[in-house]
């Protein structure tokens, strides 16, 4: 299923894609340190990215942290790596906190 929606917002272009790309960008700059479980972020895109823990580390929006992902430093913030896909549609959780960038 991942695959047939990545596929076609790649085929689609334009704001299918650029949603798709906007909901792994977040505004600021946002350490590992500042993503604490429970609470959330938004992306530029528009999509609410809870922060869960999970077995396998961090998660923000589903998609795991790479494991050593304290984030690259980049001069306009943070570049962090993740295991899958963040889709803006997929359901996050009920209660949620913001975290808010530096």
């Amino acid at each position: 299923m991942y695959f047939y929606q990545v596929s076609e917002a790649l085929e689609k272009g334009g704001d299918a894609l650029s949603s798709l790309l906007l909901n792994h960008v977040v505004p600021g700059s946002v350490s590992r340190s500042d993503l604490s479980p429970g609470s959330s972020i938004m992306a530029v895109g528009g999509a609410e990215l809870e922060v869960r823990e999970s077995k396998d580390g961090v998660l923000v929006g589903g998609a795991s942290l790479s494991e050593g992902s304290g984030g690259a430093r980049a001069a306009n913030g943070f570049v962090h790596s993740v295991d899958d896909v963040i889709f803006p549609f997929e359901s996050q959780g009920p209660e949620k906190k913001a975290v808010r960038p530096r």
